[in-house]
């Protein structure tokens, strides 16, 4: 899964095809042997903090909001105890036909929990189930993207070699990632699918014939991030147009029709996601947008109901979501008689009518999301936690970024313009391959960060700091992007140095 290292690959803080050691114990043979080393170490350290986190007491996870049952009732299994909405993790479920659900709407969270519930009931020949089982199933595939990225690394000089890896050992074994993997939310996928879907196109880039392994990896976890939910399945096009690039440009050796094949995979996957997602979902938040967003604090409301094809008597709904008491949208035919009337095409006219107003959202769902993303995770209520006690442990990165937002927020939107500006530069100026190829990513990867960060903010009202975690995601991607193009730069301004150690 490694790809060749050529003289094209040699920018970026890779070692020349000709460096060579003078120090007869570093030979090529001891210098591989000894790189392949520290990846075992640094995979071992990445699988170990997160374990630490989700299997060993008191171990975290996330409390279900109402959304496991999408995942859970389609596999009969349900709390063992007490239902524990909110307040507490729960790691203890049973099969039971009593559980059985199946919601309109399937999400690939299923497969993974389809997986570990299925070997835990044909091994234990038992009902019973725990959900690290499950955390389980997630650390394997995270623990192949953190893989991906070592092997990706090999050649490069020990410096950009430790410091990205380094890096992202500290930012993606942190609680508000690692919570998620002890839990059925439909995030998970997709977390996993975009970590996965990165490593592997940089391979793929990197490589002029790349392997139908890193392919496959590649397709599966496009499949795995689109199929999440429709909040994330609008932007296959993204992984679509990947492949038609990888296969177009002058280096590529791939054939043109199975690139086609698979854009039309993909591009099929991606529109059959969204007319999948069931009316009623969309109607319901579409009413939390605009009773508990657009006109819970708005300085017009009557002028406002009438721009979004409401009735005067309709601000009586104002400030309640869909699953409120009182709520009018718990009738199925009030419901869908409003979103007719009212759609999101009125909500986009709304606005471009009210830019302002727009803006406004935009910037503080900054301070919204910063707020609520400390942490994360939650304890079982038998470890003696208060209810809804948040990780206490690693959240070193996730508080400092947290703390970053809150004080200065526009400092997200100065980050991007400066990493879309380093890619534009690498783009147009760099000289090699693979810091082209380096740039297209990072730059599609900030165009879709955007994206998420548009949608979640003007499409979604409730529990947004959970509708931006992807965003949050791309926007610590990119960071490692970063850190591996200023550290590449450096070693290559800095003099080359004598005997063994300018080798490593």
């Amino acid at each position: 899964m490694t790809a060749p290292l050529t003289a094209a690959q040699d920018a970026a803080g890779r070692l020349p095809s000709s460096a060579k050691s003078p120090d007869p114990v570093l030979t090529k043979n001891n210098l591989s042997v000894y790189r392949q080393g520290l990846e075992l170490l640094l995979l071992a350290c990445f699988v170990g903090l997160i374990s630490w986190q989700i299997f060993v007491p008191p171990f975290i996870g996330l409390a279900d909001n109402g959304d496991f049952p999408k995942v859970t009732g389609r596999l009969s299994i349900g709390p063992k105890g007490p239902y524990e909405k909110f307040n507490y993790f729960t790691s203890d479920y049973v099969h039971s036909p009593r559980y059985h659900w199946k919601g309109k709407v399937i999400l690939s969270e299923v497969a993974p929990a389809w997986l570990a519930t299925s070997l835990v009931r044909n091994v234990t020949r038992s009902d019973s189930f725990d959900i690290r089982y499950l955390g389980a199933v997630h650390l394997a595939l995270l623990a192949l993207a953190y893989y991906l990225l070592l092997t990706l690394l090999r050649g490069f000089h020990l410096a950009v070699t430790l410091g990205v890896s380094g890096l992202a050992l500290f930012i993606f074994t942190d609680a508000a990632y690692i919570s998620y993997l002890n839990s059925f939310y439909s995030d998970v996928t997709a977390f996993l699918g975009l970590l996965l879907m990165v490593g592997s196109a940089l391979h793929i880039m990197l490589d002029a014939r790349p392997g139908w392994k890193m392919w496959s990896i590649f397709v599966f976890s496009a499949l795995l991030f689109i199929t999440s939910k429709g909040q994330h399945g609008m932007w296959g096009g993204f992984a679509a147009l990947f492949v038609w690039y990888a296969a177009t440009r002058p280096a590529s050796r791939i054939p043109h029709k199975p690139a086609i094949g698979l854009c039309v995979v993909l591009l099929a996957v991606t529109t059959a996601e969204f007319f999948i997602t069931p009316r009623e979902y969309k109607a319901q938040a579409l009413f939390n947008l605009v009773f508990f967003k657009l006109l819970k604090d708005s300085p017009r409301p009557a002028e406002d109901l009438r721009q979004l094809n409401l009735e005067s008597t309709d601000a009586q709904y104002v400030g309640l979501t869909a699953y409120s008491t009182g709520s009018p949208a718990k009738d199925p035919n009030w419901l869908r008689a409003f979103y007719k009337r009212v759609g999101y095409k009125s909500v986009a006219r709304f606005y471009l009518s009210h830019p302002l107003r727009m803006l406004s959202i935009l910037r503080g769902d900054l301070y919204f999301a910063a707020l609520l993303q400390t942490g994360f995770g939650n304890y079982r209520r038998e470890d003696g936690f208060p209810p809804r006690t948040q990780a206490r442990r690693f959240t070193a990165w996730s508080r400092w970024r947290s703390d970053l937002f809150m004080r200065y927020p526009v400092s997200v939107l100065l980050w991007y313009i400066a990493v879309a500006a380093g890619c534009l530069w690498y783009m147009f100026r760099a000289a090699r391959p693979i810091s082209r190829a380096g740039a297209i990513i990072c730059l599609g990867l900030a165009f879709l960060a955007a994206l998420e960060y548009s949608f979640a903010s003007l499409a979604e009202a409730v529990e947004t700091h959970r509708h931006l975690f992807i965003f949050q995601t791309l926007t610590d991607v990119t960071v490692c992007f970063a850190a591996a193009a200023l550290l590449s730069l450096t070693e290559q301004l800095r003099p080359p140095k004598s005997g063994s150690e300018g080798a490593c």
